[in-house]
């Protein structure tokens, strides 16, 4: 018997099956589902919407509701042959997608999975091997390549095969759920353990769709409304708190610079600054959150090919923050000190050592403790309420960091970009390059073309060619991030940075994303700060 024709004979047996046993045996089958650990302490479910006569899983999007957990539900694109999971919100209605198949609306954020997300796999059937034969389109098979969770098959005890001939890329399930049974895969029992087993939590969680007596119109108890979550809980409380003390101590360090007078003593000053006031808090909030936060950071590398990429981010970044003085503060601007903060000052007068400090002290310390900072704790934090959220609170507070009102603009621009790179990239290693190389040009390049500037005849062509240059390389970083875009949804399973917000959802998000007592702590600190800046010029 071939593929084709077992695929056949099992749709055949299941369309034959009357509709009240169908449903009895469905019901077991979810009962014993949503007892079970894996299923109680999942983070959220990637379900399906039922075609014809497969097992409707549906009650359990309402189980997951009142749970306060997200459902995800797939969406194929024919074009890449690639599967994606949208969040289905409640109360929001389905559309017709390919196939014929319902999907969430396309404005539906994009579901992240995590370890502890629960996947419920459709099937025609199952071996005993944990194989599953589907329709034949190979969409699952690609997107549980990279899944990160558990998966778990359900189906009819007496219908599991001794073998679905399995080929090379069929992957099977951690589990199989029947009416009577529910059979475990060891080989993915490390990846089940991960599911946690708090009993207090999962005794809360004794919910099962309505009994063969119960209508599903009966009135329920209306559950508490939580904001919707994606990648984990969102959390606010925790960011708030650490850039809180981030920027008191930022103002600690202005108070503290007429004890740092001496050359030596600067030196020793910038150093302390640097590691007190971004590495140390970055280093205990990291021991707090745990081991699992940390993978969210990106610490890793990416293709050497993408370093174009990065050039023309940094050509933006130094034509566009250029562009944005001159608006703000005109001629002036151009000619400020290279330094963050301008709390400390120093210079190497061709001295070897004191070069190499102001690299360390003015361009590694900046960049590796800003971007840990920014585009690594903070990214990562902001992302669960959705990447465009996420890329403008950063963009924000890293410009607010700099506490400078007339440049604003400029490191807002900056923060923009820096993100963007983090985000096409998926790497917390880009925006940490493109960091340092402006810091470089911030030292050694930025004082040339203000004087170029300022003494060139011709001003007007000269931020003319500014202007072109930023529109251009745009248009060149534009076009680089389309393809990773593509090539990331052509190869599996999008990044989990990919969550996105509905426009008409941002206000809310980032009030609440914001909504903490800390935050109001960092806002009276950030005027504090630029109004002592201000008055020092």
């Amino acid at each position: 018997m071939t593929k084709q024709d077992l695929r056949a004979k099992l749709k055949k047996n299941r369309d034959s099956l009357p509709r009240e046993i169908r449903e009895k045996l469905e019901r077991h089958i979810l009962e014993r589902l949503l007892r079970l650990d894996i299923c109680k302490s999942a983070s959220g479910f990637l379900l399906y919407a039922p075609v014809g006569s497969e097992i409707n899983v549906m009650p359990l999007a309402r189980v997951a509701a009142r749970w306060g957990i997200p459902v995800g539900f797939p969406v194929c694109d024919p074009a890449t042959k690639t599967l994606t999971f949208r969040v289905l919100e409640p109360r929001a209605a389905m559309e017709r997608g390919a196939y014929g198949i319902p999907v969430p609306p396309a404005d539906a954020p994009i579901f992240v999975p995590d370890e502890k997300t629960l996947c419920v796999v459709p099937a025609l059937g199952y071996d005993r091997n944990f194989h599953r034969i589907g329709s034949g389109g190979g969409y699952y098979d690609r997107f549980l390549e990279k899944f990160p969770g558990a998966t778990v098959g359900l189906t009819f005890e007496k219908w599991i095969l001794e073998t679905t001939y399995p080929e090379e890329h069929d992957r099977p399930v951690a589990c199989l759920v029947t009416e009577s049974d529910v059979h475990i895969n060891p080989d993915f029992g490390v990846r089940v353990s991960i599911f946690s087993q708090n009993p207090e939590e999962n005794a809360e969680k004794e919910d099962l769709p309505p009994k063969d007596d119960q209508k599903e119109d009966e009135p329920r108890k209306k559950p508490e409304k939580k904001p919707l979550r994606t990648a984990g809980k969102p959390r606010v409380k925790g960011p708030a708190t650490l850039l809180a003390a981030v920027f008191f101590l930022l103002l600690l360090s202005a108070g503290l610079q007429p004890l740092f007078t001496g050359r030596a003593a600067e030196g020793f000053a910038v150093i302390l600054m640097q590691i007190t006031v971004f590495l140390i808090p970055c280093i205990v909030y990291l021991r707090f959150r745990g081991a699992n936060f940390r993978s969210s950071l990106r610490l890793r590398g990416f293709r050497p090919i993408r370093l174009w990429f990065l050039f023309c981010l940094f050509v933006v970044m130094v034509s566009g923050s250029l562009l944005a003085s001159i608006l703000t503060g005109g001629i002036s601007s151009l000619a400020g000190n290279f330094t963050l903060y301008e709390t400390f000052t120093a210079r190497s007068n061709g001295q070897f050592l004191q070069t190499v400090y102001l690299l360390f002290a003015y361009v590694i310390l900046p960049s590796v403790g800003e971007e840990l900072l920014f585009r690594g704790i903070l990214f990562a934090e902001f992302k669960t309420w959705g990447v465009g959220i996420s890329l403008l609170l950063t963009s924000l507070l890293f410009s607010m960091m700099h506490f400078s009102f007339p440049l604003l603009l400029s490191y807002l621009l900056l923060g923009f970009l820096l993100g963007f790179a983090r985000y096409a990239l998926d790497s917390l290693l880009a925006p940490l390059l493109l960091h340092l190389a402006y810091n470089l040009f911030a030292l050694y390049g930025r004082g040339f073309l203000s004087t170029f500037y300022v003494n060139a005849s011709g001003n007007d062509i000269f931020i003319f060619l500014l202007g072109v240059l930023f529109l251009l390389f745009a248009a060149f970083a534009a076009g680089e991030a389309r393809k990773f875009y593509h090539l990331r949804a052509k190869v599996g399973t999008p990044s989990d940075d990919t969550v996105a917000a509905p426009l008409r959802e941002y206000p809310r998000r980032i009030f609440a994303a914001t909504a903490s007592p800390a935050t109001v702590v960092v806002l009276l600190l950030w005027l504090i700060l630029s109004i002592l800046h201000a008055v020092k010029m």
